[in-house]
């Protein structure tokens, strides 16, 4: 059983990885 903020925490830490990750990606293709 997982509560709604674990799934809302979890969600906000995939999102600022995957912009973190994108980031980077931008910074090394410029």
């Amino acid at each position: 059983m997982t509560s709604p903020t674990m799934k809302v925490m979890m969600r906000s830490r995939v999102i600022r990885s995957v912009a973190a990750l994108a980031e980077a990606g931008g910074m090394l293709a410029s």
